[in-house]
């Protein structure tokens, strides 16, 4: 079912939560868990949209901040070990083996930024984790919500066997405003890998679009880039992560 995600007035607000347990059978310890410590994440080969190869890099990324673990990325399906497959809805069947799929009308994991994340049970102890997004946006909701659904700690990746997430957002808007000025208070005093890392958080939670306010007031002391480096900086973080890119410009004159 759908949820909604970013609403105005709210600085955050978790989605991506409906779950739609399905019958499966999964190699899991007593725990109820899957094993993904030395996972390899297959991705598909070509040229991918900004969101979806973004999607891969915060997995492997992420995955080693937290954990230390150095996951590896591959195009192609490897012969042993749990595997990470991470795909779009219309690449998905027969690549390159056979995702489950859900039949019915109005699927929420086929609706614009939609994705389904589910475990399967390819081979005898082999778990497969799958991030089907709708489209490239949905590929990147699905890995933030991956990491979000991960039991883990240093050189531990865990996962619950019986996972199955098939979502979409209520509302195709779900945006944050970080107005780069001295009257934010706080991030006036970011440099631009902090801004990275805090819109790909909020992506990570279903974010969608950033809103910056390139003018207005004077500069502060606390800026450690000039405004107008920061503002071409934002839009470049936003285009690598595939989402939009907003200004907000007051119309002050007649």
């Amino acid at each position: 079912r759908e949820h909604p995600d970013f609403t105005p007035g709210r600085v955050l607000v978790i989605a991506f939560l409906a779950v739609v347990p399905i019958s499966s059978t999964h190699a899991a310890d007593a725990s109820g868990r899957v094993d993904l410590s030395r996972a390899t994440l297959v991705v598909r080969s070509g040229e991918l949209a900004a969101a979806e190869q973004m999607a891969a890099t915060v997995l492997v990324e992420e995955i080693a901040a937290r954990t230390g673990l150095q996951w590896t990325q591959s195009a192609l399906w490897p012969e042993d070990g749990p595997v990470i497959a991470l795909t779009l809805a219309e690449a998905a069947p027969g690549w390159p083996h056979e995702a489950p799929r859900r039949h019915g009308e109005d699927l929420p994991e086929l609706k614009p930024e939609g994705f389904r994340l589910c475990v399967q049970q390819a081979a005898q102890n082999r778990p497969v984790v799958w991030i089907i997004g709708a489209d490239a946006r949905g590929a990147l909701f699905g890995a933030g919500r991956f990491l979000r659904s991960i039991i883990w700690s240093p050189g531990s990746v865990q996962l619950e066997a019986s996972l199955d997430i098939c979502t979409a957002p209520a509302y195709p808007i779900r945006g944050h405003q970080l107005g780069y000025r001295n009257t934010a208070n706080a991030y006036d005093a970011w440099d631009v890998a902090t801004y990275d890392q805090y819109i790909r958080e909020l992506v990570l939670f279903g974010a969608n679009c950033i809103e910056n306010i390139p003018s207005q007031d004077d500069a502060g002391p606390h800026l450690p880039v000039p405004r107008s480096e920061m503002n071409v900086a934002m839009s470049a973080i936003c285009q690598r992560y595939g989402i939009d890119y907003w200004v907000w410009i007051p119309a002050t004159f007649d």
